[in-house]
């Protein structure tokens, strides 16, 4: 009898352990999807105001110095230049993507946005610093067994639901998963 209940204790507390590791990488991971989703989101603004200007998606200066900047603030909260660059570099080009393609369709005629076009150094750079800043720490926080073919496979499903191109979806679930 006494071995049993040490074999249901041991079990009992087996399971409980379980549920919140897994639950807890689950909500990381979720605040971490949610984060690069939004920073696409960001990008369609940065689209709609470049297409306006007539300014080049590409910016490569641009991206250089915030790629750099990132990783400055990195190595501020414990991230390796190369765990920045991991997360980052696929961001930036998903990023680019997204421009290009939603400026390829308004040029053939897909439906344009009514809003006036937001300032990129006042009212745009800041929201990606921000989002940039919180994806940082939510990458540091992500435990490195949530990183998953499953995770990257269910992240790119998220993307897609945003209303991205699977090519943007990969590219930007690219660092979170084998595949």
């Amino acid at each position: 009898m006494r071995t049993f209940l040490l074999f249901l204790l041991i079990c009992a507390e087996s399971f409980a352990q379980a549920p919140s590791t897994d639950l807890q990488g689950s909500v990381q991971q979720d605040h971490l999807v949610a984060s690069i989703v939004t920073r696409l989101q960001i990008s369609r603004e940065v689209a709609w105001t470049k297409f306006q200007n007539h300014l080049p998606v590409a910016d490569l200066a641009r991206e250089a110095a915030i790629l750099t900047a990132l990783k400055s603030e990195g190595r501020k909260i414990g991230l390796t230049e190369d765990q920045v660059s991991a997360l980052f570099v696929p961001q930036i080009a998903a990023s680019r993507r997204a421009q290009e393609e939603l400026i390829a369709g308004w040029r053939f005629g897909s439906p344009r946005p009514t809003t006036p076009p937001k300032d990129l150094q006042r009212e745009i750079r800041p929201l990606v610093t921000k989002i940039s800043m919180e994806l940082l720490q939510e990458w540091k926080d992500l435990p490195p067994q949530s990183l998953s073919t499953t995770f990257r496979r269910d992240a790119e499903k998220r993307i897609v639901a945003k209303g991205f191109s699977p090519d943007v979806a990969r590219i930007a679930a690219s660092p979170l998963g084998k595949g």
